[in-house]
C-alpha cells in the first residue's frame, strides 16, 4: 500500500493556509528550534541516578547478607536440637511460610507452630 506524502506546497495558500500555518502542520524542514544539551543532561542525570541506586541496593544486599549470616551463626550456637534448628532455618533463612515448612518437614501445621515456639524459647534461654 502506497502512503501519500504531503509537502508544504500541498497545503499552501491555494488551499486557504498561509505559509506559517502550513509549516506548523507539516513541520519545518529546517530546524527552527535548537536543541541544547537539555535532553543529554536529562539522560546523564538519569544514568547517574541509576548508578547511585545500584550502589545503594548493593549496600543493602550486603547488609542483609551479613544479617543472614549472623542469624545462621546464632541459630547454630544457641539451638542444639536438629528439628528445632531446621524450623528456625527454614523460616528465618529460607523465608518459607509456615505451611511450606510443615510440608517440607512432613509435620502438621499445629506441630510446626509448637516446634517453633520451643525453638524460640530455647534460643532465648541460651542467648541471655
Amino acid at each position: 500500500m502506497k502512503q501519500k506524502s504531503f509537502s508544504t506546497a500541498a497545503i499552501g495558500p491555494e488551499h486557504g493556509f498561509r505559509q506559517s500555518e502550513s509549516a506548523l502542520i507539516v513541520g519545518s524542514r529546517s530546524p527552527s528550534l535548537s536543541f541544547s544539551s537539555l535532553p543529554a543532561k536529562k539522560v546523564e542525570d538519569c544514568a547517574c541516578n541509576i548508578v547511585d541506586l545500584q550502589s545503594e541496593i548493593l549496600d543493602e544486599i550486603n547488609a542483609l547478607t551479613r544479617a543472614e549470616a549472623e542469624i545462621g551463626r546464632a541459630i547454630d550456637q544457641y539451638v542444639e536440637d536438629p528439628t528445632l534448628k531446621q524450623v528456625l532455618e527454614l523460616r528465618y533463612l529460607n523465608y518459607l511460610k509456615w505451611e511450606e515448612i510443615a510440608v517440607r518437614m512432613n509435620l502438621t501445621f499445629r506441630w510446626t507452630m509448637t516446634l517453633h515456639k520451643r525453638a524460640l524459647e530455647t534460643f532465648s534461654a541460651k542467648a541471655r
